[in-house]
């Protein structure tokens, strides 16, 4: 007798779930002054109190609840596997609460917290690499904006970014992490634009490149380091000067043994002027070139190691013109190394 009465009983609930089931094409959800209101569309009023389920053919996609017309507690969709798709809380037609997405697997990949309809609280945003879901995103809200420490990880579970948060903007230390969790770059932001000093390191923590930053371009003058192919353990050193962002004025680029390599000047992020390269032994001067604009244009002087001139040309808008050679001789390493724009090369490392 009793077990009839709880078969009597559920029955009767699951009837009484199939009376609010509603078509989902015969509703519509509309935000109206910031609050959601559900509308039935089939005599265009608004969708009286209580409880209903979605459906769209013979599947129910979502679960709402109204009160005044308006979306008030538990709101749920499905995954078409029928697992929960995401979990939201309303108050009155705005959102209040927590805020959870899920994926078809039933893992969490989303989760926020609502208050009067805006962000306010912890944020997490998970996200699956293989068959391993880690967390992604962490950070908080305050009145609808990020507000305090914001961190995005790998997969490792290593910190990759960390960055202070107002009202939105960025402000204060940037932090950038490789995944062997030592320092990639750290700077500072002041209403969400770069400024102050800047340094980027290489994985095992050698200085890459500093500088400074003003108005989210650097600005004065640069110090990088540029790794020897040859020998990834030592460094070229490059001391140049930067305008909004472009080479202007002279750059010295220097060997690994400390010794002066190249001396040169930009214009507008173009070699222009004189350029002197010097011999990585002896220090000698090897090479003296004119440029305008980035091209070769005017004398062009090769010596040997002990100094003597061995070549002369003459060049005029990138084209040699007259050329006396007292003996053929291949360019040398410290030439080829300048055309290889290094910064240009350690900029991409720090920056992407």
């Amino acid at each position: 007798m009793k077990k009839n009465l709880i078969i009597a009983t559920t029955l009767i609930l699951l009837c009484a779930c199939d009376s609010n089931s509603i078509e989902g094409r015969n509703i519509e959800i509309i935000s109206k002054n910031g609050k959601e209101k559900v509308i039935n569309l089939k005599n265009n009023s608004l969708l009286s109190n209580g409880t209903y389920r979605i459906k769209e053919g013979r599947d129910y996609v979502a679960r709402l609840t109204t009160r005044n017309g308006l979306l008030d507690g538990e709101y749920k969709e499905f995954h078409s596997n029928g697992v929960v798709k995401l979990i939201k809380n309303y108050k009155n037609g705005l959102l209040d609460g927590e805020f959870k997405i899920y994926d078809k697997l039933s893992y969490l990949i989303e989760y926020s917290l609502y208050k009067n309809g805006e962000l306010n609280g912890e944020s997490r945003v998970y996200k699956k690499e293989e068959s391993v879901y880690y967390l992604k995103n962490l950070g908080n809200f305050l009145n609808g904006k990020f507000e305090g420490k914001q961190l995005t990880y790998y997969s490792s579970g290593i910190i990759k970014e960390e960055i202070e948060m107002k009202q939105g903007l960025k402000q204060g230390e940037f932090k950038e992490f490789y995944q062997n969790g030592s320092l990639k770059a750290i700077c500072t932001f002041e209403n969400d634009i770069e400024n102050g000093p800047f340094e980027g390191y290489y994985e095992n923590g050698d200085l890459q490149i500093k500088g400074t930053f003003l108005n989210k371009k650097l600005h004065g003058e640069i110090t990088a380091f540029e790794r020897r192919k040859d020998n990834p353990s030592k460094y070229n050193k490059i001391v140049s000067n930067l305008k909004n962002g472009v080479r202007n004025g002279e750059e010295r680029i220097y060997h690994s043994n400390g010794k002066i390599s190249i001396i040169q000047n930009y214009k507008n992020d173009k070699i222009h002027g004189e350029l002197k390269n010097f011999d990585y032994d002896t220090g000698k001067l090897r090479l003296i070139q004119n440029y305008k604009d980035g091209e070769l244009h005017g004398l062009e002087i090769e010596f040997d190691k002990t100094g003597k001139e061995i070549s002369r040309k003459n060049f005029i808008n990138g084209k040699q013109s007259i050329i006396s050679n007292k003996q053929n001789i291949k360019e040398n390493s410290i030439k080829e190394k300048k055309e290889s724009n290094p910064l240009k090369n350690i900029f991409k490392n720090i920056f992407n």
